[in-house]
């Protein structure tokens, strides 16, 4: 049967094969409306030509809203995987409105097209344009933004890209240094998760990472695998970090616990992470130790099968 498709960079966990309900109920939306989507949209647009009315952008608007359709469905997944059609359309709209009332929209169209475009590279995995693409995005008025932020910081920790990070984690500490404003449970697994492994490198990312971890693993919904197992995975690695390791087997314990798929061990000991952490003699000598560990979550691999999975991240 098909195979995953393998893009750019490193490959990491994949959510489980068989769909939760909401994901299923959510791709079904999407898809099977597709009809009852482009009419909303439709609708949307005349909205936005009554809101802009004194403007007269209408072929921006027009290319905007086109542009719309063929993104919905990434965007409804960072929007959160329990939204349905109408929720996407819904939190569009809010959005142009509250843009238009503070003459963004006017001002700022390549903040659209850059979303738009950089959405659509992370998803068909062209990590590092969509990174080059989002961080455009990531103005004051949109530092807390999971449109923005859970593509940019996905496609950061799926190549590896600690230098990026740098620049990003910056800018979201300069307008928020404890990331108080920020709650939502992906954005956060993903900004824990890039301070963790990237520690290797920064070591004064490793507490502050290990911190937004244990605030996503609060925030994490009923049923959003996907995130919480992001959690643990990165809960193990600094467990490593601190040679830990009865906490870092209690970790793996959980994982196995939880319907999530992962690489196996010869594909995970291909992350950045690992490369430079067994450059150190003393983890080096722990790698069959750590390498057995991970092993034991055979079962949950997903690339040591050949069943089918699902097309959404």
């Amino acid at each position: 049967m098909d195979q995953p498709a393998v893009t750019e960079g490193t490959q990491r966990h994949e959510v489980d094969k068989t769909p939760l309900p909401d994901t299923v109920g959510l791709i079904g939306k999407l898809y099977e409306t597709r009809e009852i989507l482009t009419k909303a949209v439709n609708d949307l647009a005349k909205r936005v030509d009554e809101l802009d009315a004194k403007r007269k952008e209408s072929a921006w608007k027009f290319k905007f809203l086109a542009g719309v359709i063929s993104v919905v469905v990434p965007l409804a997944g960072f929007l959160g995987f329990h939204y349905t059609y109408k929720d996407v359309v819904q939190t569009l709209e809010d959005r142009i409105h509250e843009d238009l009332r503070k003459g963004v929209i006017s001002e700022d169209r390549a903040f659209y097209n850059d979303l738009m475009f950089g959405a659509a590279l992370n998803t068909s995995g062209r990590y590092r344009a969509a990174i080059a693409r989002l961080s455009q995005c990531l103005t004051e008025a949109h530092t807390h933004d999971p449109a923005v932020l859970v593509p940019l910081l996905d496609s950061i920790y799926r190549i590896d890209d600690w230098e990026s990070a740098v620049n990003v984690l910056a800018t979201l500490r300069r307008a928020d240094p404890q990331l108080q404003g920020i709650t939502d449970a992906t954005v956060l697994a993903y900004i824990g998760a890039i301070q963790v492994q990237g520690s290797i490198s920064h070591p004064e990312w490793l507490e502050p990472g290990f911190a937004v971890l244990q605030r996503a693993h609060s925030a994490v919904l009923p049923g959003d695998a996907e995130t919480l197992g992001t959690v643990f995975v990165n809960y193990w690695i600094y467990d490593l970090q601190r040679h830990d390791m009865t906490d870092a087997k209690a970790k793996i314990n959980a994982l196995k616990e939880q319907r999530f798929w992962v690489f196996s061990w010869h594909t995970v000991s291909q992350w950045r992470f690992f490369r430079d952490y067994f450059q150190n003699k003393e983890n080096k000598e722990l790698e069959p130790e750590i390498a057995a560990m991970w092993n034991n979550l055979s079962s949950h691999f997903i690339d040591s099968t050949d069943v089918q999975l699902p097309r959404n991240r």
